[in-house]
């Protein structure tokens, strides 16, 4: 960002800009990491409500990551399923569908006693969040 122009609209317009631009493409099955209209959409574009959520959204996550993380560890799938669950319909209020896909799909895995499919599910879950994670801090 350090040599990008604002915008005719000043700083309000670049901030919009940059969380427009932050559809970002990958392989998978949406192609996008994260979308930022998903959010505004749903509460508006105040640039300092969007960053409280995003914020709390970042800190919450983190949180479940390393939650889930030792849930596997120490073989609880139930809570792996749980806070799969939670982070699930976080990552698709912010609009992180892949995330909140793979959430997904890693609750069903731990409901269904499927220690393998949890294992590697946990390992793309870490790698997934911080993909979603960096696309937001660089929008903030």
């Amino acid at each position: 960002m350090g040599n990008a122009k604002i915008p005719p609209g000043g700083a309000e317009a670049e901030h919009e800009n940059r969380l427009s631009a932050n559809v970002t493409d990958r392989p998978g099955p949406t192609g996008v990491i994260w979308d930022a209209s998903t959010l505004t959409r749903m509460v508006g574009d105040n640039p300092g409500t969007l960053r409280r959520l995003l914020d709390k959204f970042l800190l919450v996550s983190a949180e479940h990551v390393t939650t889930v993380k030792a849930a596997v560890a120490a073989g609880d799938l139930k809570t792996v399923a749980e806070v799969a669950h939670k982070m699930k319909s976080a990552a698709r209020t912010v609009g992180a569908s892949e995330l909140g896909e793979l959430c997904q799909r890693l609750e069903m895995s731990g409901r269904a006693e499927d220690k393998n499919e949890v294992n590697l599910l946990s390992e793309k879950l870490e790698i997934s969040f911080q993909e979603v994670a960096e696309q937001i801090r660089n929008s903030l």
